[in-house]
C-alpha cells in the first residue's frame, strides 16, 4: 500500500479542523481540483458539508452515520500506514487487539507521529484502572510503555 488514499487523508484532516479546499490540498499534498473532486464525492455520500465564508467554502465533517463510518475507516488507514512504516508494531497491535479485556488502546508519541528512532519506546495508553491488564500489555514487548 505505497499509494495514498486521499479520501481518508482528507477525512483525517477534517477530523482535526474545518478547512477550505486549498488548505486541504496543501496539507495532503494533492492538487486543488483533486481535493474538490474528493470533497464533492464525500458531500454526495453525506459525509461532509460546507459553509460559505466570503468566496471560500469551509468544509467540515457532518455528524452522520456515513461520516462516522468514514472516520473509522480513516483510523484503520492510519493504522495500516503506521504498521507498514514500523513492522515491529504489527505483533504488538495483534496482541493488544486479541486481548478482550482491552477496549481502547491508543498509540501516541514518536511512533504515532512517524518520527520514531532506533531507541524510541512505544507509548500506548490503555483505558483501564486494572493494573494487571497494563502489566499483561507490558509483557508483549520490552519497548512497550503503557
Amino acid at each position: 500500500m505505497k499509494t495514498k488514499d486521499y479520501t481518508f487523508e482528507i477525512v483525517d484532516e477534517l477530523l482535526k479542523s474545518s478547512s477550505h479546499a486549498r488548505e486541504l490540498a496543501r496539507k495532503v499534498r494533492m492538487s486543488h481540483m483533486g481535493v474538490i473532486k474528493v470533497l464533492s464525492s464525500l458531500k454526495k455520500g453525506n459525509v461532509v458539508d460546507y459553509v460559505t465564508e466570503g468566496r471560500n467554502k469551509i468544509y467540515s465533517l457532518k455528524k452522520t452515520i456515513e461520516s462516522k463510518a468514514y472516520i473509522i475507516m480513516a483510523e484503520e488507514y492510519k493504522l495500516l500506514k503506521i504498521i507498514q512504516k514500523y513492522p515491529l508494531l504489527r505483533n504488538i497491535t495483534e496482541k493488544l487487539q486479541k486481548n478482550d479485556k482491552i477496549i481502547i488502546a491508543l498509540l501516541f508519541g514518536s511512533y504515532a507521529k512517524g518520527i520514531a528512532g532506533k531507541n524510541s519506546d512505544i507509548d500506548v495508553y490503555i483505558d483501564t484502572e486494572n493494573k494487571n491488564i497494563k502489566k499483561e500489555a507490558e509483557q508483549i514487548s520490552t519497548k512497550l510503555s503503557v
